[in-house]
């Protein structure tokens, strides 16, 4: 019964067929936010120290003042669920203090091995794998530190379903606007556990025993966060101790790679008219399929082609047409698609389009 805002976006068969129960305006703001610094969820290398306080993050925070203020002003009891929160809650604080609004955080948790694995499916080496969920749920942990906060384990939420809400509203001092027990038909038709994927993962052979315990460790005291005031230093030496098992691991330490072989994308079958308006543009979907080991950053990333005669052998007619910009970063495994503007050649004929992506 807790709104959530509208446009949500839209569930996918196969994937997230219940939804996943985001406000489309949050994640298409922070899309762009974390475009600005070259930055992704599963790369946060370059989101700067006091980003908060970049232009960017400025433009960012007013835009998500309008937000709240379109759809919640006074509603007394809302929701926001993007992941990206775990990174990116400093830029909320300011606007949810502004308007009198008290933030009381849900901390949910799965198995780290269960995201590893899901991670790995698209596509993403281990270690990177293994560092995205540690970097989610510690940032997570560190910057709801002394809010009223409650932890939920997606295990726990499948197995005691209203039990669990009773206990996260009791957590958190407030009133559902639907009583759990009187939803109880709608609630456990929701949790259908026949879509729950990756059930009961082990740890990959690569992790290794000590890593394994590691990450046991912190998903425990994790758990356990609001027990006793020795619960933030359990939390940070489990944290440390991840941390330098991955470091053992290298991937902190492996240097950048040279861009020619760090990005590598699969081109798939474009939808190309077959004639065109000499000298003037026409719409082209192009797609591709990220293939390489490393998220594909949008910044400054732009769809463009060239032009060829259609002979044998190729002779370049136009080199590097109009740009297309690409908009969002793209996970490894991950496809995307772009309705870009192409300028056919000045003179008729018969010619070869070859798409390129362009980094200015």
């Amino acid at each position: 019964g807790v709104p959530l805002g509208s446009p949500l976006l839209p569930a996918i068969a196969g994937d997230n067929e219940k939804g996943y129960f985001e406000l489309e305006p949050v994640m298409r703001l922070h899309d762009r936010l974390l475009s600005a610094f070259g930055a992704t969820p599963m790369d946060l290398s370059s989101l700067p120290a006091g980003w908060e306080n970049d232009p960017a993050a400025v433009r960012a925070r007013e835009e998500a003042g309008s937000v709240v203020d379109e759809l919640f002003t006074d509603v007394p009891l809302w929701a926001l669920k993007d992941p990206r929160l775990c990174h990116l809650l400093p830029l909320w604080l300011p606007v949810l203090a502004e308007r009198g609004v008290e933030p009381r955080v849900v901390l949910s948790l799965r198995s780290p091995w269960e995201v590893v694995r899901s991670l790995a499916k698209r596509g993403v080496p281990f270690p990177l794998a293994a560092a995205t969920w540690l970097a989610h749920v510690e940032s997570a942990e560190r910057w709801t530190r002394g809010m009223k906060r409650t932890v939920v384990t997606y295990e726990d939420l499948l197995a005691r379903g209203i039990r669990d809400l009773d206990r996260v509203g009791a957590d958190l001092g407030i009133s559902w606007p639907y009583r759990p027990d009187g939803e109880r038909p709608r609630i456990e038709a929701f949790l259908d556990t026949s879509l729950r994927s990756h059930r009961g993962v082990s740890p990959p052979p690569e992790a290794g025993r000590s890593l394994a315990g590691a990450f046991a460790s912190l998903h425990e005291a994790l758990r356990r966060c609001a027990e006793g005031p020795d619960a933030a230093a359990r939390i940070d030496a489990a944290a440390e101790w991840c941390h330098r098992l991955l470091a053992d691991l290298g991937w902190q330490e492996a240097g950048p790679e040279p861009e020619e072989t760090a990005f590598r994308i699969e081109w798939l079958p474009a939808d190309v008219p077959d004639r065109m308006p000499c000298g003037r543009p026409s719409e082209v979907l192009a797609s591709w399929r990220n293939v390489g080991r490393h998220v594909l950053p949008a910044r400054n990333l732009s769809l463009s082609y060239h032009w060829y005669e259609a002979t044998e052998p190729e002779r370049l007619v136009e080199l590097d047409g109009l740009r297309t910009p690409v908009t969002r970063p793209l996970p490894p495994g991950a496809r995307e698609e772009l309705l870009a503007n192409v300028r056919a050649p000045s003179v008729p004929g018969t010619y070869r389009l070859k798409l390129d992506l362009v980094r200015e």
